[in-house]
């Protein structure tokens, strides 16, 4: 699954592998880090920088075979530190537990030991609207559905400005919509509803011109 289709919570203090990696990320990569022919995937650790936001430590190369057999090259010492920051890397990712990568428990302990472990920040209470799709290290931004009148979806970051007297938030965009259609761009004021979309949560869905007509 692509990196950028995560819940942006579910992600630090978890290994993050990518893969499918673009082809000129990987050339670069394996000249930082002595990569090998073989190796087509990057384990790494996601944790949160105060400074700098969501990061991604690399921990090894590995292999991923077109079955999906997973090899991890931990035995190969990385020869130099790479750190990747968010939105660094969009390409296909899968996150695992750190309970289910026990031979990488040291590699995490020494993250955290360094950087901190602000699991507070990843944690989700009921009580804070849309705090499931709240930033983990900028709590005012959330990522939220937007429709164009094509019905193609867009997921952008906007930033709660004050709560509307229906149940939503007022925001600003942050990005700038792919689809020309959608008929916002990048700093405008949007409407931020919460609406179930048929899993039971209440994601954020952007009210635009188009659905008020």
């Amino acid at each position: 699954m692509d990196i950028r289709l995560y819940n942006t919570k579910d992600l630090p203090y978890h290994f993050v592998l990518f893969y499918n990696l673009p082809n000129d990320r990987v050339k670069a990569f394996k000249q930082t880090l002595q990569g090998q022919e073989e190796d087509n995937a990057l384990l790494t650790y996601c944790y949160l920088d105060n400074q700098c936001g969501l990061s991604y430590h690399a921990v090894c190369w590995a292999t991923v075979s077109e079955d999906g057999n997973i090899e991890y090259k931990n035995k190969r010492e990385m020869t130099a530190a790479l750190i990747i920051r968010e939105g660094g890397l969009e390409c296909d990712a899968a996150v695992f537990d750190e309970k289910d990568m026990p031979s990488f428990a040291d590699f995490a302990d020494k993250i955290k030991e360094s950087y901190g472990y602000l699991e507070d920040r990843t944690a989700v209470s009921e009580d804070i609207l849309f705090d499931e799709f709240r930033h983990p290290a900028y709590p005012n931004d959330v990522i939220a559905v937007f429709i164009a009148p094509d019905q193609k979806v867009e997921k952008m970051w906007v930033t709660e400005q004050s709560r509307s007297e229906d149940g939503g938030i007022i925001a600003k965009l942050l990005n700038e919509p792919y689809n020309n259609l959608m008929g916002v761009h990048e700093g405008d004021l949007v409407k931020i509803l919460p609406y179930d979309i048929g899993d039971g949560k209440q994601t954020p869905v952007a009210v635009l011109d188009w659905m008020r007509e």
